[in-house]
């Protein structure tokens, strides 16, 4: 009996984009593959939402959690996701780490 074809995702060699695809059979090559960065990340945030904030539906308040693991030397990658309340008259916008201005 053949094996079936296994579905991944990953972080392209370039590290710029995520890739979803299918897997050959014998597991050493991409079958079919996808560039999916978009809808990677905004899956991965509208999971954070749910799971961990209780959803969209929730009265708007300050409320933030998250995920961290350890990395050797003593170091911690932690990818946190939050709900604020808007202030720039519910315009939709990218705030760039670092940065007061989007």
């Amino acid at each position: 009996m053949a094996k079936e074809k296994e579905y991944h995702v990953y972080l392209g060699e370039l590290g710029a984009f995520i890739y979803a695809g299918e897997i050959t059979a014998d597991g050493k090559r991409w079958a079919h593959k996808s560039e999916v960065t978009d809808e990677a990340i905004n899956a991965v945030r509208d999971y954070m939402v749910e799971m961990l904030l209780g959803g969209y539906g929730q009265e708007v308040q300050n409320r933030s959690k998250g995920y961290a693991w350890r990395l050797n030397g003593g170091r911690e990658v932690h990818l946190d996701i939050s709900i604020i309340k808007a202030e720039k008259n519910d315009e939709v916008y990218i705030k760039k780490e670092g940065s007061e201005e989007p």
